[in-house]
């Protein structure tokens, strides 16, 4: 999930960033994230636009999901999402602080402390073909809400639209 998110939107080579962004223009930021828990989790994704983009930016969204559920992310996006991940790893182990919350969340989720290679070793285990499944069983218009802070006034049915 964490290779699908970083592809997706995770960062500034992800697709949301370039296409929204860097191509159109239509948002300062856009990006999507995810939260993990045993048996669940969420993918979110975030654009912050005005009101008169929402629209355009939404349909941007909705149309890079349905190509990453039914074509999947490429090989290049893939290498690149988990390099990305394996660095972040890596660098984010360096100060105590960040290595502390590492010791404390494997701990409660694991029973036991992983070592840096050891999650290394999971980063690297992943691959292409199980990011794409995950994504084609997962981007479900279905299970999808929008939510929209901010001057919706004339949003709401063309938002709506949009996701049926």
């Amino acid at each position: 999930m964490m290779v699908l998110n970083n592809a997706l939107g995770g960062s500034m080579s992800s697709r949301l960033f370039q296409v929204i962004r860097e191509q159109r223009g239509l948002a300062y930021s856009v990006y999507s994230f995810n939260s993990a828990y045993k048996d669940t989790g969420s993918l979110g994704i975030y654009a912050g636009t005005g009101s008169s983009q929402a629209k355009s930016v939404l349909a941007l969204i909705l149309e890079e999901l349905s190509k990453v559920k039914n074509h999947g992310i490429t090989e290049q996006e893939f290498t690149r999402s988990r390099g990305q991940l394996r660095g972040s790893y890596i660098l984010g182990n360096e100060s105590p602080g960040a290595r502390m919350n590492a010791i404390g969340k494997n701990k409660l989720l694991y029973g036991t402390v992983r070592s840096e290679e050891e999650v290394i070793k999971d980063i690297e285990s992943v691959t292409l073909e199980r990011v794409n499944e995950l994504a084609e069983k997962i981007l479900v218009t279905d299970n999808m809400a929008v939510a929209v802070v901010g001057k919706t006034e004339g949003l709401r049915e063309e938002l709506k639209s949009l996701t049926q």
